[in-house]
């Protein structure tokens, strides 16, 4: 795990200040350990088990050797603010990472145009790079005044359509390349070998992430290669 990795996996930017990522740290262990605790199958408890892991690691890299010191649940409801805060960028929804067996990962989404792909460049918005399944730019979720549209293919070439497709809701049929398809909130759709579920951003983050884990999932389409 490198640094950019870890602050983006506690929800921190390259600003964070020592306090805030101590806070951010705390947060999540007892957001997973929750869940790791009352996870409802095996499944789900090795991927709450390995998001723990991914908690120690970003420690490890933020912090070095020193220990997160535990918070209370009063503390934890109250975090420290940087003398100058930053911002957060407007985040109207997530895709949040929903297949079976893999580490749960939140993406924040954009008003407009954001693709999804297995290439790292600045126009890709959710890169799964480990999934070779996934077409460079594979598919896009476009979110204008309050909807949002998913469509196959790659919108900065004509549409061209991805190589194993787009499916929705674990439907066997893959959706026509360059058709926008209006997504609703827990809608789930699988691109290469991912599932991912989406979800708007109306509540606390750990609410909506708790929510997903909670979720079942769509059938998985094998892909024939």
């Amino acid at each position: 795990m490198e640094i950019a990795e870890a602050l983006q996996f506690l929800e921190l930017d390259a600003h964070a200040q020592r306090a805030e990522i101590i806070h951010a740290i705390d947060n999540k262990r007892v957001f997973f350990e929750t869940l790791y605790q009352n996870a409802p199958s095996p499944v789900l408890k090795q991927i709450h088990g390995k998001n723990l892991e991914k908690v120690e690691a970003a420690r490890k890299i933020l912090l070095g050797n020193q220990e997160a010191p535990k918070l209370s649940s009063l503390e934890l409801s109250k975090p420290e603010q940087s003398q100058n805060p930053i911002p957060a960028p407007a985040c109207p929804a997530f895709l949040i990472i929903h297949t079976e067996g893999l580490t749960s990962y939140t993406f924040n989404l954009k008003e407009g145009n954001n693709l999804i792909g297995r290439i790292h460049d600045p126009s890709v918005a959710i890169c799964l790079e480990r999934d070779q399944y996934v077409s460079r730019i594979h598919a896009s979720i476009r979110i204008t005044q309050g909807s949002v549209f998913l469509s196959d293919g790659n919108p900065l070439s004509g549409g061209k359509p991805s190589m194993n497709g787009t499916y929705l809701n674990g439907g066997p049929d893959r959706l026509q390349p360059g058709r926008e398809h209006a997504l609703q909130d827990n809608d789930q759709f699988q691109v290469g070998m991912t599932k991912l579920i989406f979800k708007w951003n109306n509540k606390a983050l750990a609410a909506i992430q708790e929510e997903v884990a909670m979720t079942g999932h769509v059938s998985t389409i094998f892909i024939n290669i």
